[in-house]
């Protein structure tokens, strides 16, 4: 039996070798505009464009800045008879997986992915893992009471936010007791002085963040070096310092006070099926709610 409220409740709060293998420096010849789709915060997305700048100098970066990966995706596929993008990245590979197996992504396989677990891979490269992010909260495993509980959860949630940060600022300014969140983002709020702790429950769920190359997109060869630098320890150090995920490189530790897989009791959580049946649970919970 699938544990199906976790797998929604983390669906709707989300609304990464040897040196040789490491960039070249001076950019390896690569140039050009790159256009990224960032489901990442501004700071993190400022930071990663210019330590990517100091290894690819002759590099433009333009930034699409949206928190809501679901938006980030609905875009992809909207633009997929003429792709503005090159590179996704951010938000939990459930939004990068349906957009490679629509054929909207290229399947490249990063040499600086060779050692990430398989687990956190896609197995065609359509998509890579570059961090994880654990989630705050677990209720029953049946869809029917998943629903009755959702239902009744519906009658204390104070307002549905757009995306995660709104519901960490709006806890932290006192307007509601708590929200489901992730990990990550409570710590990096409250080292910033908001009044929140994090809370990890047992069974609870953890995202495979993803970044992936939208296919056809205007600079693939450049897409395929910004892969290959956020997979590297760089970048995977600048991630963990900036926002307290965790990285898929087993040579990067965690930041001081942040939960780690092996901390928490995670659920059996089904990644492919939730997948793949994300866009029905979400439109079940809408029903029952009366969204």
């Amino acid at each position: 039996m699938r544990l199906l409220p976790i797998q929604l409740i983390a669906i709707l709060a989300s609304l990464g070798l040897v040196a040789a293998a490491c960039a070249p420096a001076a950019g390896g010849g690569v140039t050009g505009k790159l256009s990224v789709y960032s489901a990442l915060n501004e700071s993190t997305n400022n930071a990663f464009v210019d330590a990517f700048k100091k290894s690819y100098p002759s590099v433009q970066v333009d930034v699409l800045p949206l928190a809501a990966a679901g938006e980030l995706q609905t875009r992809i596929t909207t633009e997929k008879a003429s792709p503005k993008a090159d590179i996704f990245i951010g938000g939990s590979a459930e939004f990068h997986d349906p957009l490679g197996k629509q054929g909207l992504l290229e399947a490249y396989k990063s040499p600086n992915a060779t050692d990430v677990d398989p687990k956190f891979k896609d197995a065609d490269g359509f998509w890579t893992g570059w961090y994880i992010g654990i989630f705050g909260l677990a209720i029953n495993k049946d869809e029917a009471k998943a629903m009755d509980y959702m239902n009744k959860l519906h009658a204390n949630i104070g307002q549905y936010v757009g995306t995660s940060p709104q519901g960490i600022e709006l806890v932290g300014q006192g307007q509601f007791l708590m929200g489901p969140n992730w990990g990550h983002d409570i710590l990096t709020a409250a080292s910033k002085g908001q009044p929140i702790e994090f809370k990890a429950p047992s069974d609870t769920a953890n995202e495979v963040g993803a970044i992936s190359i939208v296919k056809g997109g205007p600079n693939t060869t450049a897409a395929k070096a910004f892969v290959d630098w956020v997979l590297t320890k760089e970048a995977g150090q600048l991630n963990v310092s900036l926002s307290n995920r965790l990285s898929v490189r087993k040579d990067v530790p965690p930041a001081a006070g942040a939960p780690t897989l092996d901390s928490v009791k995670l659920v059996a959580y089904d990644r492919d099926w939730a997948t793949q049946n994300k866009d029905r649970l979400i439109k079940l919970w809408q029903q029952s709610v009366g969204l």
